[in-house]
């Protein structure tokens, strides 16, 4: 919902702002590596002015890619979109470009050209990479159940998605040794701890457009779990016992109170009875 009031905050900038003008003749990026999620959109933000005086002669936008060059958009021509751009580009009023629908071959250098009225012409390019989302890792623990003062290998696994990093996040990696390695498209990041409590480990998978977690709260004896920290596990469910207790508690407070209640009320009772016989 953002990316579209954005978009359209941007479309209505483009047909109501001004050619931008400066004193002297400018054409910028604001980023010049930019990534963008597989299937998704992505926003090559420039920006340009012309000497004060001077009029646009044209504005151009061109794609390379090791040999291949093509171009995407050309402000002075009958045919303003190249290619299978067309359904997929929008260019704004500063020059600033919306890519949708992201596929791989996207991927290569952006070309923003700009010329004014004199033939002067300067440019500035984007790198856009492309890649897609990382799935959540998951985390295995070898042995099932720890005991104290044992060795416990904690598995970090995750589909190797191009880019892609995997690790351990809020581990002290100098009292824990680590391996990482990849095999028949995983991605496998591996921690050998010595077992002193039940704490909570989280492995993090990352790339330059996603990030997912796992967290892995080790699963250990009884008495390995009665030192835990209560903030580095999840809280343990009450036993029945407990719960019982208090209700039990609760009725026998409120039964003597109601029996209380009663006696008091006979108690006044009765005594007004004897005063009546005594009138008598």
């Amino acid at each position: 919902m953002i990316t579209l009031c954005f978009v359209l905050w941007l479309s209505f900038f483009s047909f109501v702002s001004p050619v931008p003008t400066g004193e002297t003749f400018h054409v910028g990026s604001e980023r010049s590596a930019v990534c963008g999620e597989l299937g998704k959109s992505v926003f090559l933000s420039v920006n340009y002015t012309l000497t004060r005086g001077k009029q646009l002669l044209d504005l151009s936008w061109d794609f390379k890619k090791d040999t291949e060059y093509w171009k995407i958009y050309t402000f002075n021509g009958k045919s303003k979109f190249f290619k299978d751009y067309e359904s997929r580009v929008q260019v704004f009023q500063n020059g600033s470009l919306l890519l949708e629908a992201l596929n791989y071959s996207d991927a290569g250098r952006y070309i923003f050209t700009v010329a004014e009225e004199g033939g002067a012409e300067k440019e500035t390019t984007v790198e856009l990479c492309v890649e897609d989302a990382v799935q959540e890792p998951t985390i295995e623990q070898t042995p099932g159940t720890a005991h104290s003062g044992e060795t416990v290998s904690l598995v970090c696994r995750a589909p190797n998605i191009g880019n892609m990093q995997l690790y351990w996040q809020g581990v002290n990696l100098s009292s824990a040794s680590s391996e990482t390695k990849f095999l028949e498209g995983f991605q496998y990041t591996n921690i050998q701890i010595t077992a002193h409590r039940c704490d909570t480990f989280i492995c993090v998978a990352r790339n330059s457009v996603s990030q997912k977690l796992a967290r892995h709260t080790l699963n250990g004896s009884e008495e390995l779990c009665e030192n835990c920290d209560p903030l580095c596990t999840e809280p343990k469910p009450l036993s029945t016992e407990l719960v019982a207790l208090p209700i039990f508690l609760v009725v026998v407070f409120v039964t003597i109170v109601g029996i209380g209640i009663c006696c008091c009320r006979k108690r006044k009772c009765d005594n007004r009875r004897c005063k009546e016989k005594d009138t008598y």
